[in-house]
């Protein structure tokens, strides 16, 4: 089967453009996190929680690498 790894973070959220702003001031986190998931076959989303604060979710489908 496959893989889901989910964390929330129950602070302030995530704005929907942080990450294009991330990497024009050159902090890649967001970047680099998206990067690797894409090189193991996996799908990094990034959604704000309704009650505030962020889920950041990674899935992976098997006999994708």
């Amino acid at each position: 089967s496959g893989l889901t790894l989910s964390v929330d973070d129950h602070g302030p959220g995530i704005e929907r453009a942080a990450q294009q702003r991330a990497v024009r001031n050159g902090r890649l986190g967001l970047l680099s996190m998206t990067e690797r998931a894409e090189a193991i076959g996996a799908r990094l989303e990034l959604a704000n929680l309704p009650d505030g604060g962020t889920r950041i979710r990674l899935d992976r489908t098997p006999g994708v690498a």
